[in-house]
């Protein structure tokens, strides 16, 4: 099995707090748009954020953003308009989980 598909045998979904930046001033009235999602636990960070946010972080018009992807308060990963930039090779999961999208807004 390739590694991006490998998954905990011992713990093979786990539960993730999920919490956002907000990117505007209206989007700061569900701060801090706290989520509970399962997912599988992939030890490929790659395979491990392309599945938690697309259903999770908000359609943003333009190009130059980015959001930093921290999984237990260590950064992972960015993710560009259409890539994700890894910072880590592998995941590391504890007792209870939070991950956390950082916004960076783009600058002109």
């Amino acid at each position: 099995m390739k590694k991006e598909f490998t998954i905990l045998k011992h713990k093979p979904a786990i539960e993730i707090r999920v919490t956002r930046d907000s990117v505007c001033m209206a989007d700061d009235c569900f701060a801090p748009h706290e989520s509970y999602i399962t997912q599988p636990s992939f030890v490929n960070p790659e395979a491990f954020i392309k599945n938690l946010y697309p259903g999770y972080l908000p359609s943003i018009s333009g190009v130059g953003h980015t959001w930093e992807c921290f999984l237990n308060e260590t950064l992972i990963g960015i993710i560009l308009v259409n890539k994700v930039v890894l910072k880590v090779s592998e995941i590391e999961y504890e007792k209870e989980n939070h991950v956390y999208f950082k916004y960076n807004s783009a600058t002109y």
